[in-house]
């Protein structure tokens, strides 16, 4: 039994390998969003999914634009989601490409890995995220946002492209003081937007 274990890691370590060495290319784009934008499309994203809406136990995903969802997917695998979201692109004959993904669950390093392949800069999650995904997204250029509430997100990776016209240190919503940066000890930065 330990033997089949070691072996099974060491064939997930080469695959891991691989991948990695096949990802060196960062993600290049112009593609920016602002805060409000993020907090109204996962707004309307909890709208559009029913079965976890109504049933639970469901993980769901969205491909959108800055101003509005393009497609939502369900699925009891968070995986599966992603799997879906690619299958209504081919079908539609839509690139994913400089589109942004919304998402239920945790994302995994795994997931990254297919988000990076579908070349989606801005992830946005209402979940917190592990600290080995948040490297590997910076690595990859993606925007990892999570921890995305009603009035807070906090932005893991590439903060670059979380924009406003106001200045982050002094923004307000609603008249409320609404974010500011976090030194995190395991990351370089890590910004933290949220109403008081």
């Amino acid at each position: 039994r330990n033997q089949g274990s070691q072996q099974h890691r060491h064939w997930y370590d080469h695959i891991n390998n691989i991948l990695v060495s096949v990802m060196e290319q960062s993600i290049e784009t112009d593609v920016s969003i602002a805060p409000e934008q993020v907090l109204t499309l996962m707004r309307r994203f909890h709208e559009k999914v029913d079965l976890k809406r109504f049933g639970g136990g469901v993980h769901a995903a969205a491909l959108a634009d800055k101003n509005d969802l393009i497609f939502v997917a369900e699925d009891i695998g968070r995986h599966n989601t992603l799997d879906k979201i690619l299958g209504e692109c081919i079908l539609a004959d839509l690139s994913p490409k400089d589109k942004l993904l919304l998402c239920t669950g945790r994302i995994s390093m795994e997931m990254l890995r297919k988000i990076y392949k579908m070349q989606i800069p801005v992830v946005i999650c209402q979940h917190f995220l592990t600290g080995n995904s948040a490297i590997l997204a910076h690595k990859l250029g993606i925007t990892l946002v999570g921890r995305v509430r009603e009035h807070s997100l906090s932005v893991y990776s590439r903060p670059e492209r979380i924009v406003s016209s106001i200045n982050w240190k002094r923004w307000t919503f609603n008249g409320k003081r609404v974010c500011r940066l976090i030194d995190s000890p395991r990351f370089s930065w890590k910004w933290f937007w949220e109403s008081k």
